[in-house]
């Protein structure tokens, strides 16, 4: 996460996660590795009050699918302001 030492409330701050689960041949998307991600990203969010902005993770080339990836985010991340995206190909 890059950080700036000023507090002004127009910053943007941007947080890459990658989760994977090598010997998975079948998909490269793994609950638990995800879980921890949206985890870490939650604490981050409540310390610099900030909004989550993401296109619908894992549902792409990972493989996983949306009615259960959008679940775990609610789940994960109550009381967060989270704004999903529908990326065209």
């Amino acid at each position: 996460m890059k950080r700036n030492n000023h507090k002004d409330p127009a910053q943007t701050e941007f947080v890459g996660i990658i989760w994977q689960r090598f010997g998975h041949p079948s998909r490269l998307c793994a609950g638990d590795a995800l879980l921890e991600c949206l985890k870490q990203l939650g604490f981050h969010a409540h310390q610099l009050s900030a909004s989550i902005h993401m296109p619908r993770i894992g549902c792409g080339l990972a493989g996983g699918k949306w009615e259960k990836v959008e679940p775990l985010i609610r789940e994960t991340l109550p009381g967060t302001q989270i704004f999903v995206y529908d990326l065209t190909r």
